[in-house]
Parts: C-alpha cells; sequence; structure tokens
C-alpha cells in the first residue's frame, strides 16, 4: 500500500500516478501482491493488476466519499478495521479469488485476481452475521449501484452462506437457491459463482428443465442457480418440504406472486 498524508503535500492522486509511472508491473514482488491500495488522509483506492498508465484503480471508501472522524483520519478504517489480521485473514480464506478467464478481444487465457471493494466486503460480512443470529426466515435488501460489482457480491455471499454454521457447527442452510429474471444475468451469475468454487460439484447452474432443478433439490446441493420462470417450481417444493431450509439470493425484482418483497435494511 502506499499511505500518503497531505500534510506532506501528496494524495492518493500521486499514489497512483506513482503506481502507473515509475514502477514495474513486471517486478515479482508487485506482480505476486494481491491487492495494491493508495491511500490517504481522506480516499483510498484499490487495485489487483498493475498495467503501466494502464492500470485502473477502484475506490475503497465507506461511502462515495468517508465520513470526517473525530480525532483520527477519515480513512482510519484501513489500518484499524482492514488491514488488522483477523480482518485479513478472513479476506483471504473467504474473498480474493484467483482464477483464469478467456479475453474476449485475444481469446487467450489470463490470470485474474478478485479482490472485494468496500461496499462489498461489508454487504456480505453484514449478511452472513445477521443469519448466524438471526436464524432463517429473515428478509434482507441490499442495493447496489449499476457496475459496482453486484453480482460478485452475490457470488460471495451464495459460497459464503454454503459453508455457514451455528454454534453447534450444523449448516444454517441446506441449499442456497439463486435466482434471477434476466438471461444474460444469469450466465454471468453462474460464471462467477463457478470461478469462485473451492470444492468441485458446490454449484448446480440450472437453466433448462424444471426436471433438473428438481433433482437438485432432491439431492441436497450447495448452491442452485435458477431463473424466476423455474423459481417458481422450487417455491412450490420448499413449501412441501418444511425440513430442510433454504437461503434465496434474488437479483432484481421478480414478481411478488412468487416471494414476498424483502424488508429495506
Amino acid at each position: 500500500a502506499a499511505v500518503f498524508l497531505q500534510q506532506t503535500g501528496q494524495t492518493y492522486v500521486n499514489a497512483i500516478h506513482q503506481y502507473c509511472t515509475d514502477r514495474n508491473p513486471q517486478n515479482r514482488f508487485l506482480k505476486t501482491a494481491l491487492v495494491h491500495f493508495a491511500v490517504d488522509n481522506n480516499y483510498a483506492f484499490m487495485t489487483t493488476m498493475l498495467r503501466g498508465e494502464a492500470t485502473n484503480f477502484l475506490p475503497f471508501n465507506i461511502n462515495s466519499t468517508n465520513p470526517p472522524v473525530e480525532g483520527d483520519y477519515p480513512t482510519c478504517y484501513m489500518w484499524k478495521e482492514i488491514w488488522q489480521a483477523d480482518s485479513l485473514l478472513n479476506i483471504l480464506q473467504h474473498f480474493i479469488k484467483q482464477y483464469k478467464e478467456r479475453d474476449k478481444k485475444t481469446g487467450k487465457e489470463k490470470d485474474i485476481t478478485i479482490f472485494p471493494r468496500f461496499h462489498q466486503l461489508r454487504a456480505v460480512r453484514n449478511l452472513c452475521k445477521w443469519a448466524r443470529e438471526n436464524g432463517t426466515s429473515q428478509n434482507y435488501l441490499i442495493e447496489h449501484a449499476a457496475g459496482s460489482g453486484k453480482t460478485k457480491s452475490m457470488a460471495w455471499l451464495a459460497h459464503q452462506l454454503a459453508n455457514l454454521t451455528d454454534r453447534d457447527m450444523r449448516p444454517i442452510y441446506d441449499s442456497i437457491i439463486m435466482v434471477t429474471d434476466r438471461v444474460v444475468l444469469n450466465a454471468n451469475m453462474a460464471d462467477d459463482v463457478n470461478n469462485f468454487e473451492v470444492e468441485a460439484g458446490t454449484v448446480s447452474d440450472i437453466r433448462r428443465g424444471s426436471r433438473n432443478l428438481a433433482e437438485a433439490l432432491d439431492d441436497g446441493k450447495r448452491i442452485i442457480v435458477s431463473t424466476v420462470q423455474k423459481f417458481a417450481y422450487a417455491l412450490n417444493f420448499m413449501k412441501r418440504d418444511t425440513a430442510r431450509r433454504y437461503a434465496i439470493i434474488v437479483d432484481e425484482r421478480i414478481p411478488q406472486s412468487a416471494t414476498r418483497v424483502p424488508k429495506t435494511l
């Protein structure tokens, strides 16, 4: 991380400039780093890939700006929360993902490292905390702005809920069902969830045939990706199978006839 205090006359802009112009992206130390931060008194930015002047830094702020903190810097959450040992271990275990992705222009595979932005980290951690504390039968609404990584937030959440246990180490949910009402996003969602998979067979991508969905539910698959059209069938199945507990992650709005509208928290 490059941390600049504004008393020196430098800001995060100088840090990003140094990363883009004065650092060799092929340097072994920099190339193998999982994330790079550019931080000053007020703002924090991050990237997982250095590409010279083409490097793209994303905001890592609490909101669009960081609120003032009495007696400290607005970015103090970085060293007080994010960079603390337990937080870093949680990020390493559950959030950092590395996989290969095919470049749409060249057709070649490239290595991808995914690191959560602050709002994604906060959303997933809070939902897991609430699920552990409040149990099932609770509704939550998480709002993401367009282009802010909603699909990846859902993928992180699905995998962590699939492994969430209570105090007796029993799974809180038998299956996680991810629902979307848009075909293109359904493919994107399935890709992200599969890319985040650690144990083979965790994710069942159900895009065709209600029978496949029935088999996935009967077999107790951990994560099931489906469309809203097939979800109506799943809902009828779940009403009959009262012994199992499901977490339903819904992308976009689905008809009120299919499920209740979640509360905004």
